[in-house]
């Protein structure tokens, strides 16, 4: 009898650990899905938060690794021939996400496939086709010797043709006003920027100053995009960090020379410091740098000439 009243005790003790183990995995599993859907669901297409941020970066730092070492199993060095033959693939996420833009407003509800074209899902598509062009490309200069530079750079400028006739000819082109401007303020701030990398180079030593040139020029016209359709046209910044700035500085002009600094700052640590032998991961970093100047900067351009 006494060992049948401590078997019951010990059923009910472990009776309630289990109860309350349940309760606790509903309570976090709920609390997890919560703050999923807050910070990647909820936002995606929309806006961005510190939280998706910080994990987007970490993303991205994994994604540069993990491509790099890709790149040196397939014998494809990272260098400035295949940062400039992708920049068909950088351009066709630009167009791409405007085009959905135009045809998916932000403030609608959305179908399932558009998602596929909002960031930064978008990155993973143009990823799986960059990836399929290049291994093509690679295919035709070991069988066939093309020029694989010249093919992976065809390949992408196909559908990058294709997508700019859609944006000049269906969607249509309805603001060239706000072109001229983004254009005017990213070419003066370029032309600014310019002498200063070929100055700082001599000293410095860039690897290349005309490479570094093209990623600030990207990013200053991503700040100049930003400036223009904030302070004169009826949009709103989707990043944190700007916000901030903008908030703190009280003005968007101040992006120009934010962007300008950090960019530089980067780009001669990664010349300055790594050494020859981490070049295959130095030319994907500066591919990434140029892709996240490039790709917002032509697509902010698109969606104010499209009136999105």
């Amino acid at each position: 009898m006494n060992l049948s009243k401590k078997m019951i005790r010990v059923l009910g003790v472990v009776t309630l650990v289990v109860g309350i183990l349940i309760v606790l995995c509903f309570w976090f599993l709920d609390r997890l899905g919560t703050f999923l859907y807050i910070n990647f669901v909820l936002p995606l297409g929309r806006y961005y938060t510190p939280v998706n941020t910080i994990v987007y970066g970490l993303v991205l730092a994994v994604a540069i690794f993990l491509v790099s070492r890709f790149l040196s199993m397939l014998g494809v060095k990272a260098d400035e021939r295949l940062i400039y033959s992708a920049l068909p693939y950088i351009l066709i996420g630009s167009a791409g996400r405007a085009l959905n833009d135009w045809l998916v407003p932000p403030t609608s509800s959305r179908p399932w496939y558009s998602y596929f074209l909002v960031s930064p899902p978008i990155y993973f598509v143009i990823f799986g086709y960059t990836l399929v062009c290049l291994l093509l490309s690679l295919y035709l200069h070991r069988k066939v010797r093309w020029s694989f530079y010249t093919s992976f750079f065809a390949f992408g400028l196909i559908l990058l043709t294709y997508l700019v006739y859609l944006i000049t000819f269906v969607a249509g082109i309805r603001n060239t006003q706000g072109i001229l401007l983004i254009a005017e303020y990213a070419g003066v701030s370029t032309l600014i920027a310019a002498p200063l990398i070929i100055l700082i180079s001599r000293v410095i030593r860039f690897q290349s100053p005309a490479l570094s040139i093209l990623i600030i020029a990207a990013h200053l016209l991503d700040a100049s995009a930003t400036h223009v359709a904030l302070s004169m046209y009826p949009y709103i910044e989707q990043h944190p960090l700007p916000t901030f700035l903008v908030h703190l500085f009280g003005t968007t002009i101040v992006l120009l020379p934010i962007k300008f600094l950090a960019i530089l700052f980067i780009i001669i640590a990664l010349d300055y410091f790594l050494d020859d032998e981490q070049q295959q991961f130095t030319g994907v970093l500066k591919l990434a740098l140029l892709t996240l100047g490039l790709a917002p900067g032509m697509r902010d351009l698109l969606r104010l000439g499209m009136s999105v």
